[in-house]
């Protein structure tokens, strides 16, 4: 909600988009890691288990002055990785700016099973960010 509140715009049209996503597994938040090593941690502990991804989304029309906020949340499995696929998988995407350390559009081998909306798991659920359109292009509240 504070990235669509905190946009700064230029006209009064228009539709603010802000969205987060995390990783949620074993009582743990696995946001953006800060390092390749920090990277490696995160998946070593994903690795053979289920996890949660949760993706916040925030809309703010500008012409009616509605605010909707939603989220979605996929189940996502991962096969058990051994310490060589976790550094050969680290080596062919850009896990820094990837919420817990993955990027599952670049590269689906690592997951076993996934339980609701891919897009979710890639950062924008489409289909939650299509209801929330059509509510926020609705008249005020």
């Amino acid at each position: 909600m504070g990235k669509a509140h905190k946009a700064v715009v230029s006209g009064k049209t228009g539709i603010i988009l802000g969205a987060d996503t995390i990783v949620y597994c074993q009582k743990r938040v696995f946001g953006k890691p800060k390092s390749m090593r920090q990277a490696f941690r995160m998946l070593t502990n994903l690795s053979g288990r289920w996890h949660r991804v949760y993706t916040g989304v925030a809309l703010r029309n500008l012409e009616n002055g509605r605010l909707v906020c939603s989220y979605a949340k996929t189940r996502v499995l991962f096969k058990k990785l051994t310490p060589q696929d976790i550094s050969d998988y680290l080596g062919s995407i850009h896990p820094l700016d990837k919420a817990g350390a993955y990027a599952i559009q670049e590269d689906l081998a690592i997951v076993r099973k996934l339980v609701g909306s891919y897009s979710n798991v890639i950062g924008l659920p489409v289909e939650l960010l299509s209801a929330m359109l059509m509510e926020i292009s609705s008249g005020p509240t």
